[in-house]
């Protein structure tokens, strides 16, 4: 904390101070925030850095069961939207949602 602290500092010493006395239109406020913003995450990002953890995927891409259930829960939704007057297309994807979802927790769970 100690390093984002002193590189909060350093940044914020190239910057002027603004006058507080002042008169600041609604444009000078937004630059002067979006200055201390940009100061804050370059200090964080020179603290810290980025998070180079990945999540890895729970799913085998070469699993065709995957994108065939995918593919046909999101044409039903397509469709649904092509003709949002249509009661059997909306019943079709909201049947397709849920067994969509339940089959994917089973293959996960394997």
């Amino acid at each position: 904390m100690d390093l984002l602290r002193e590189n909060i500092h350093a940044k914020l010493q190239s910057h002027p101070d603004p006058d507080p006395l002042a008169q600041r239109d609604t444009e000078k406020l937004s630059a002067e925030w979006a200055d201390l913003s940009n100061c804050i995450i370059d200090a964080a990002t020179a603290s810290f850095g980025f998070s180079t953890k990945k999540h890895q995927d729970w799913f085998d891409d070469n699993n065709a069961s995957i994108p065939e259930l995918l593919s046909e829960k999101n044409a039903a939704h397509a469709a649904k939207l092509r003709n949002p007057s249509s009661t059997a297309l909306h019943q079709k994807w909201i049947e397709l949602r849920p067994r969509a979802q339940k089959e994917l927790r089973q293959m996960e769970n394997k």
